[in-house]
């Protein structure tokens, strides 16, 4: 299994980072990649914060495209990454990362309900792994169908009509 995980560019999604290596690190049947956000990347994540993947030899920091990374994973791990609907327009489940602190929510999909699941400090990481395996092609294939179609309502077209919301004519 190879999982995406992709990182804001604020340091309050660290924990995210540490929990994701905390929970799988040793386990080697998962192939981790780690997308460091351009606005904080890995040396100053692994200075700062103390995060470093030198000691996990199934974790890697990505090197490649956003597109390539898509479509060379199975799964992606975020917090409040805008790569996450991205990820979701390719039919790819998601964990969201609940750190169940903020009084607003920092998911930008939080109110979709398919192919994705939460996680938060006190779970197994790898048993929300597991059920997302364990499902039938045809519960997958159905979830996925579901996504697009949230995805489809989340963003509008751009017409005169939809931009008039973002401008102000005097």
């Amino acid at each position: 299994q190879k999982i995406l995980v992709v990182m804001e560019g604020l340091p309050s999604a660290v924990p995210m980072l540490n929990y994701v290596l905390d929970q799988l690190k040793i386990r080697q049947e998962y192939q981790l990649t780690f997308r460091f956000h351009p606005a904080l990347p890995y040396e100053i994540v692994r200075t700062k914060f103390g995060f470093d993947l030198g000691t996990s030899a199934n974790a890697n920091i990505s090197q490649v495209s956003l597109q390539d990374d898509l479509m060379n994973h199975d799964l992606c791990i975020y917090w409040g990454s805008t790569v996450a609907p991205e990820a979701l327009c390719t039919g790819m489940p998601l964990i969201h990362y609940d750190m169940q602190q903020a009084v607003l929510s920092y998911d930008p999909l939080f109110r979709c309900r398919h192919l994705k699941w939460t996680v938060t400090k006190y779970d197994s990481l790898p048993d929300v792994i597991e059920k997302i395996n364990s499902l039938s092609d045809m519960e997958f294939f159905q979830q996925v169908e579901l996504a697009k179609e949230y995805m489809a309502n989340y963003f509008d077209l751009v017409t005169d009509k939809s931009m008039e919301k973002f401008t102000y004519n005097l």
